[in-house]
């Protein structure tokens, strides 16, 4: 808890904030390669082009029932850049039980050792218990060029558009919206991802997937890159790119009855490679339940 008190000091002192009721502000200048990572739990994400060099930070509360105040903005710095969270005061007689941790990955998982609830620390969201808290603080961010892109939200939208920066994107239970100059990864659980590239560059790949919601997926042309797509009840469309399509999942199933053995195949989903280009960095996309689209953009 201590360590977390110096680096909001830290982040104060380095940017300005500002508190008016149910309005935060907060304007710092972060270096560019750096990241502002934005943690919402209820309210969107939007976060746009400035052509000035400090990031600006607005976020408003609002809520029916729940008090405002309950619900506090807490600045984080560390050597990544800025992380900026809503954090929810943990209910009366709350505990373990039946909170939220998501890993690096984004995938649910179970309490770790030394986890402190509600916490802002860079990442994932790793311990959450909000109860039925119903304050909404919705976010908007003004981005520099260079510096990194970070929205979290459990549920609502992100959009992160018209940005001259790598964007990460992430929504347990909303649409991401993401449109920059530079590369691009998004996920939601529940929603749909609509992403416009302006250079895929190299390193790791870039992960595109939702659970419930369709796919579509716009590169510049002059783009290397390998793609990689998987639907399990939607279409793979692609006008611009060549894609060898399959099953996703293949099953065989063979019943020894007389006078001779019955065999069912079965396949499950679609899945698309294909080579953009020269190939190179590997993108791929996902859904279970929605079609995946692939465009060129000029």
């Amino acid at each position: 808890m201590t360590r977390l008190i110096v680096y909001i000091g830290m982040a104060a002192a380095l940017g300005a904030v500002h508190r008016q009721g149910n309005e935060f502000r907060w304007r710092g200048q972060i270096a560019p390669g750096r990241a502002i990572e934005i943690k919402g739990v209820g309210g969107d994400i939007r976060a746009e082009f400035t052509p000035g060099a400090q990031v600006e930070v607005v976020a408003v509360k609002r809520s029916r029932e729940s008090d405002p105040d309950s619900v506090t903005i807490h600045v984080v710095e560390h050597p990544g850049g800025v992380t900026i969270c809503a954090v929810y005061s943990i209910p009366v007689g709350s505990d373990a039980s039946g909170s939220i941790r998501i890993d690096a990955e984004g995938d649910l998982a179970g309490r770790g050792p030394g986890d402190e609830m509600n916490a802002c620390r860079p990442g994932a969201w790793r311990n959450l218990r909000v109860g039925e808290n119903d304050v909404r603080v919705d976010f908007v961010v003004r981005v520099p060029a260079g510096v990194r892109f970070i929205g979290r939200a459990m549920q609502g939208e992100v959009a992160a558009l018209s940005l001259r920066s790598p964007v990460s994107a992430h929504s347990m239970s909303g649409d991401v919206r993401v449109s920059t100059s530079e590369s691009a990864e998004a996920a939601t659980l529940s929603g749909d991802i609509e992403a416009s590239l302006g250079r895929v560059g190299k390193g790791d790949p870039l992960r595109f997937t939702t659970l419930s919601g369709k796919i579509d997926l716009s590169v510049p042309r002059g783009t290397d890159a390998d793609l990689r797509a998987e639907s399990f009840s939607g279409r793979i469309i692609s006008t611009d790119f060549p894609l060898d399509a399959a099953p996703a999942y293949a099953y065989s199933y063979e019943y020894p009855a007389e006078p001779k053995p019955h065999r069912w195949d079965f396949a499950f989903g679609k899945k698309a490679t294909g080579t953009v280009g020269r190939g190179g960095r590997e993108i791929r996309l996902q859904t279970l339940s929605g079609d995946i689209r692939v465009r060129r953009t000029p």
